[in-house]
């Protein structure tokens, strides 16, 4: 069975200031640390499940799925890249 895929985009980045990977939700406003960048996107998803059912708990509305985070893990713009696909003009080099 595979995981079920993250549908909101984490973005990490280093902090000087932290001495830490943070690792930030934007659609829920959520930040989290580590201390590599795969630790903090694991405490930023484990976060963001925790604030996703606190939302629910309380009735609030729970911001939809990212579908450019949804397809980028399904692999989708991967393959649209391999074939050549992605809606950019191709360049040919003439010698």
């Amino acid at each position: 069975m595979a995981a079920e895929v993250f549908p909101y985009r984490i973005v990490v980045s280093w902090s000087a200031e932290d001495d830490a990977y943070l690792a930030h939700v934007p659609s829920l406003g959520v930040t989290a640390h580590g201390d590599s960048e795969s630790t903090a996107a694991h405490e930023a998803r484990a976060a963001a499940d925790l604030a996703i059912e606190s939302l629910r708990a309380n009735s609030l509305p729970v911001p939809e799925a990212e579908a450019a985070a949804l397809a980028e893990r399904a692999g989708y713009c991967s393959a649209k890249k391999a074939a050549g696909t992605t809606g950019r003009k191709r360049r040919t080099r003439t010698k």
